[in-house]
């Protein structure tokens, strides 16, 4: 879905960018608990708040790895915007 609604410039195709979805996604649940847990325990923030701030920084990171990574255009489609 992502790939016709916010992406929709990669010509990559759909399995290709399937799986790399699913790694990045992966990847943010354990970076997800990591961050937490080590705010929590780490530097002792109150749970609540620790989780919001985890939860701003795995989406930004989720973002930037989606759009440079899972749904990036190819360069040659680059050249012709």
């Amino acid at each position: 879905m992502s790939k016709y609604v916010v992406f929709s410039d990669s010509k990559m195709k759909g399995r290709i960018q399937l799986f790399r979805y699913l790694m990045i996604c992966l990847f943010n649940l354990v970076l997800n608990y990591i961050l937490l847990k080590i705010a929590v325990e780490n530097f002792h923030i109150y749970p609540v708040i620790a989780q919001i701030l985890t939860i701003s920084i795995v989406v930004l990171f989720s973002y930037v790895a989606q759009r440079n990574f899972s749904f990036k255009a190819s360069p040659e489609e680059e050249i012709t915007e």
